[in-house]
C-alpha cells in the first residue's frame, strides 16, 4: 500500500494511511497507445453519485488502505479503515470518509484526530465532512492476525474489541488538506483546507504558497522553512494546442533556500523574514520539495526525502544540520551541513518520514504519478473467506493496480514507455535510517532506567500498558531521572542534555507533530540520577500531549526514549 499518511503512536507504533491514494479508476488512456491521452478522473466522480448507501460495500474496498507498523518487532499488519456513516444531510446517501488528503495530530490522550480528506475526485478539489479518532490503546490490544481487514468495522458497536475506531462527527463543512493546531488548553483547531463547491457558504479564497517544510528550530527559536517551491504550473511543452490545451511539464522546481522568521514585539509586523537561497546546497541538483526536516535528540535537524521537482528527480542523500554555539556565551552561531549515506527508493510526492522512539528515522511511500486500479465490483467478485486459524492476514488483491504508469505532462499519463528508467508509479518499500550518533562509542548507549517523583502527587504518576511504562508529568514539578550506562569519559565541549519531543504527525513534506522542548535539570549526589524540573506549560506553550523523552550523555549519543504524557489536566498517563 501507499503511506501518504503517518502519525507515531504512544505505543511507539506507527499507523499509515492513504485512503484512496491519488489512484484513477481504470479503464484510463495513457500514451503512447493514445497518441492525445485524456487525463485520468480519479476514483470518486460526482456525476456517478458514488455515495449512495447501496455502493458503500465497494466504496469501502476502494478506501481501505491502513496499516500498523511494529519497529520493535519489525511487524507489519494491515487493518481496517473506519466504517462511513449515514449523511444526515443527505438521504440514502452515506457521508465518505475517505483518508487521503486528511489532516491528523494526536489529542492529549494520544489518540489521533483524523480530520476530513478526499469527497470527489472530479470535480476537483473537495473536501468530505468526516471526522474520527483512532484508539492507540485499544490498538495494541488487538490480535491483528485474527481480523479481516478487508471487512468493514461496524460503527454500530461501540464495544467491539477489534475496532479501534470512533466516529467524532460530522464537520459543518467538508475540508481536503485541513491543518490541525494543537492549543495549550487541550484543544486542536481545525484550519484552512479546500472545501469544494457547496452551495449557501461565503466565498473562500484559494491561496497556496510553498511545499517547502517548516520547523520551530529549538536552536534558533526561530520559524525555518527549508526548501520548497511556489505555486507553478512549470514549463511549456513545444507541443501546445492539445484537445486538452497548451502543456506543460514537472511543475514547480524546488528550491535550496532557508527562510527564517525573527520574531519581534519591537516591530510593527511582529518580526521579519530572512533568506539564504543556497542553504541546502550549491548546486540545482540540491533543489528540495516535499521533503522533510526532522527534529532529532541532539538538536540537529535532519534533511530528508524529496526531489528537484514533486514527480522527478529523486534527492536519494539525507543532509544533517549540526548547530554551533559560541563556547563563551552560547549563542547560536548556525549549521555546519553534511551529507549523510544514500537511501535507495525515490521519495517522492507523498512520501513519509519520522523519527521513532530508538532515534532511528522510518521513511516510506512516494510516487510518481498517478497510480490505475482496475476495480471489480463485491457483486462480481466476492471476498474469499479468511481462515482465522491460519493465524495469518488475507493478503491484499494487488493485481489490480498498475505501478508502470508515468506522467506524459501536465495530468495526462504513460504506460509501458520502452527503454526508459522509471520509478514506480507509488513506492511502497519502506526504509530506515540511522543517524550518525548512534554508532558514537561503539555499542554502549545511556538508558533511562525508571521515573520517579520526590514529593507526593494527587494523580496516578505511572501506568503500564502492553508491558510498557507510562509516566505522567506537569508543570512546575520535580522528578528524578534514573540512568545507567553512561559514558566514563566526556567528549570535548559536548553537554549532556533531556529533551522530549512530541511524538510525530506526518503527510506531505510534513510533520505537524514534532516539537523538541529542552529540559532543566541538576546532577543529584548518584551520578547516574537528574533531578528534573519542568517548566510552566503556559509560559513555555507546552501543549499537553504524550511527548518522547530523550536523555543525551557528553557523548553526544541519545538513549532509546522514554514516552511520558505531559498534561496539566490528566490525573493518569
Amino acid at each position: 500500500m501507499q503511506t501518504a499518511h503517518a502519525v507515531l503512536l504512544p505505543s511507539g507504533r506507527i499507523l499509515l494511511a492513504s485512503g484512496s491514494s491519488w489512484r484513477n479508476r481504470g479503464p484510463i488512456e495513457t500514451y503512447p497507445h493514445t497518441a492525445d491521452p485524456q487525463s485520468g478522473r480519479g476514483i470518486f466522480r460526482e456525476e456517478e453519485d458514488p455515495f449512495l448507501i447501496n455502493k458503500i460495500e465497494d466504496y469501502y474496498q476502494l478506501v481501505n488502505n491502513v496499516g500498523i507498523y511494529d519497529p520493535s518487532k519489525n511487524t507489519f499488519y494491515r487493518i481496517p479503515h473506519p466504517e462511513p456513516v449515514p449523511d444526515p444531510k443527505w438521504p440514502e446517501h452515506f457521508a465518505p470518509n475517505d483518508f487521503f488528503c486528511t489532516g491528523h495530530l494526536h489529542v492529549p490522550d494520544g489518540n489521533v484526530l483524523f480530520v476530513g480528506g478526499t469527497q470527489y475526485y472530479y470535480p476537483f478539489r473537495t473536501g468530505h465532512r468526516a471526522t474520527y479518532l483512532f484508539d492507540w490503546r485499544k490498538e495494541v490490544q488487538i490480535r491483528w492476525n485474527n481480523v479481516d481487514w478487508r471487512r468493514m468495522p461496524s460503527v454500530a458497536f461501540v464495544n467491539d474489541s477489534t475496532n479501534p475506531w470512533i466516529f467524532a462527527g460530522l464537520m459543518e463543512r467538508g475540508r481536503w488538506y485541513a491543518t490541525l493546531v494543537p492549543l495549550i488548553d487541550g484543544r486542536l483547531v481545525v484550519l484552512a483546507g479546500f472545501v469544494g463547491f457547496d452551495k449557501g457558504y461565503p466565498a473562500i479564497s484559494e491561496n497556496v504558497s510553498s511545499y517547502g517544510t517548516t520547523i520551530l528550530d529549538p536552536n534558533s527559536n526561530r520559524i525555518a522553512l527549508f526548501g520548497g517551491q511556489p505555486t507553478s504550473a512549470g514549463t511549456f511543452l513545444y507541443q501546445s494546442g492539445t484537445s486538452q490545451g497548451d502543456q506543460r511539464f514537472t511543475g514547480g522546481r524546488g528550491s535550496r533556500k532557508l527562510e527564517q522568521f525573527h520574531a519581534s514585539i519591537y516591530e510593527s509586523n511582529g518580526g521579519h523574514w530572512t533568506l539564504e537561497p543556497s542553504f541546502l546546497g550549491e548546486h540545482p541538483q540540491d533543489d528540495r520539495t516535499m521533503h522533510y526536516a526532522l527534529l532529532l535528540p541532539t538538536s540537529q535537524i535532519l534533511i530528508i526525502n524529496g526531489a528537484n521537482y514533486d514527480f522527478y528527480g529523486s534527492i536519494h542523500y539525507p543532509i544533517l544540520l549540526t548547530p554551533q554555539f559560541d563556547n563563551i556565551n552560547g549563542t547560536f552561531l548556525g549549521y555546519t551541513k553534511k551529507r549523510m549515506n544514500e537511501g535507495v527508493e525515490a521519495r517522492l510526492y507523498h512520501n513519509v518520514a519520522l523519527l521513532l522512539p530508538d532515534g532511528r528515522v522510518w521513511i516510506s511511500g512516494g510516487g510518481s504519478a498517478r497510480a490505475t486500479i482496475h476495480y471489480t465490483p463485491l457483486a462480481q467478485k466476492p471476498l474469499v473467506e479468511h481462515n482465522t486459524s491460519s493465524y495469518g492476514q488475507p493478503l491484499p488483491d494487488t493485481s489490480n493496480i498498475d505501478l508502470d504508469v508515468e506522467m506524459f505532462d501536465d495530468g495526462r499519463l504513460a504506460k509501458n514507455s520502452r527503454g526508459s528508467l522509471s520509478v514506480p508509479t507509488e513506492t511502497w518499500v519502506a526504509e530506515i535510517f540511522s543517524p550518525p550518533y548512534l554508532f558514537i562509542d561503539g555499542k554502549r548507549r545511556p538508558v533511562i532506567v525508571s521515573l520517579s517523583h520526590p514529593h507526593k502527587v494527587d494523580y496516578q504518576f505511572e501506568s503500564v500498558i502492553d508491558g510498557k511504562r507510562y509516566y505522567l508529568l506537569r508543570s512546575n514539578s520535580q522528578y528524578t531521572v534514573n540512568l545507567n550506562y553512561l559514558p566514563t569519559q566526556c567528549a570535548s565541549g559536548t553537554k549532556e542534555k533531556l529533551v522530549m519531543i512530541k511524538l510525530g504527525s506526518a503527510t506531505h513534506g510534513w510533520d505537524n507533530g514534532q516539537r523538541l522542548i529542552n529540559l532543566s535539570f541538576t546532577r543529584m549526589s548518584s551520578t547516574s540520577t537528574l533531578l528534573l524540573t519542568t517548566l510552566d506549560a503556559r509560559i513555555a506553550l507546552i501543549a499537553p500531549a504524550f511527548y518522547m523523552m530523550f536523555y543525551v550523555d557528553c557523548m553526544g549519543k541519545p538513549s532509546a526514549a522514554q514516552i511520558i504524557r505531559f498534561d496539566d489536566q490528566a490525573v493518569q498517563p
